[in-house]
């Protein structure tokens, strides 16, 4: 990577090089095509000398770093100017600013957080002063449920920050430690919800009936659903999340490896029912209609659903779930003979 500031670049202190704390990617150009940036916190040299020098170093800078992934060139503007060091911290990387272009979030012992997008430029507002040593990377998304990002910081001295922001919540490109909520530190992981953690909304237009007849383990079942996601979702990806279909308090678990693509959503096929847990689901289809919701089917053999025997009708909660997306719906079944269906 290029140690040798970009010419717009705000510090006096170079050569550059990353150094303590941890990095980030991110597309900063806001159109989803643009070239994949690296950001990191980074120091220059007379800030490297001072460390183990007892003289001062006049233009000793600590800085925060972007390159072009792909050629380690700096983006313009870069490094940066940072405060102080940016110790076991990294940057967040997301919209804060509401223009959509995502911003470096990032925060070191010098009490400020800053949030500079690809030019190095900060949005109104910024940077936020805490009057404390930053000691964990920000994490962005929506904390009230207004459908706006917030950014959420934790100080050494134990204080805990929130503010507001006019930025729309939303997949983000980094907005936490480790980019997701399974901490891999992986670019294209899905992230799981930024906003909302819950689908608040049914499932809508439920079509299901339950196949009930005398014996054990050979009950079958047929849903068929409308799932809306709730705002704030970053998506759903059965594809590496999974789904969950669950009848009041039994659920049953569909593997991610499951699941093929498809050109307009996902197919889980298993004629066996082996790979669900418990054992007996045998097709799932998740299919996007054009007005964002998802048409899905599920159907499964060979089940135990003896708890539904008997000759009352019956309300179900019937909930699905992929990743951080969850709805429920109840809905009511009526009995025929020794079946359960939906009017």
């Amino acid at each position: 990577m290029a140690t040798d500031a970009d010419a717009g670049s705000t510090t006096p202190d170079t050569p550059s090089c990353a150094a303590l704390g941890e990095g980030a990617f991110a597309d900063l150009s806001g159109s989803g095509f643009g070239p994949l940036a690296f950001a990191a916190p980074a120091t220059g040299l007379g800030r490297a000398l001072a460390v183990v020098l007892d003289e001062q170093q006049v233009n000793a800078d600590d800085h925060v770093s972007a390159w072009v992934a792909t050629t380690g060139k700096y983006l313009p503007g870069y490094p940066h100017h940072m405060e102080d060091l940016q110790f076991l911290t990294g940057p967040s990387i997301a919209d804060v600013g509401g223009t959509p272009l995502p911003e470096i979030v990032e925060g070191s012992a010098g009490y400020f957080l800053h949030a500079y997008d690809a030019s190095g430029a900060e949005p109104t507002g910024w940077p936020k002063f805490t009057g404390g040593w930053h000691v964990a990377n920000a994490a962005i998304g929506d904390v009230d449920g207004d459908g706006l990002s917030e950014v959420v910081t934790l100080t050494r001295e134990g204080n805990l920050y929130i503010w507001d922001t006019s930025a729309p919540v939303g997949s983000q490109e980094w907005p936490k430690k480790r980019h997701d909520l399974r901490n891999t530190g992986n670019y294209h992981t899905p992230q799981g919800q930024t906003g909302s953690t819950v689908h608040n909304g049914p499932p809508s237009a439920m079509r299901a009936r339950l196949s009930l007849p005398a014996g054990t383990n050979n009950d079958r079942l047929r849903l068929r659903a409308i799932l809306a996601l709730a705002a704030g979702s970053d998506g759903i990806d059965p594809h590496a999340d999974g789904l969950s279909v669950s009848l009041d308090s039994g659920a049953y678990d569909l593997p991610a490896s499951g699941f093929t693509p498809r050109r307009s959503g996902w197919r889980y096929r298993d004629p066996t029912g082996q790979g669900s847990s418990p054992h007996g689901i045998t097709k799932a289809i998740l299919k996007r209609q054009r007005d964002g919701t998802f048409k899905v089917s599920v159907s499964g053999r060979d089940l135990d659903l003896s708890r539904y025997d008997g000759t009352d009708d019956r309300t179900i909660v019937i909930g699905l779930e992929t990743g951080n997306d969850h709805g429920t719906a109840n809905a009511p079944f009526r009995r025929a003979g020794h079946n359960l269906r939906t009017p």
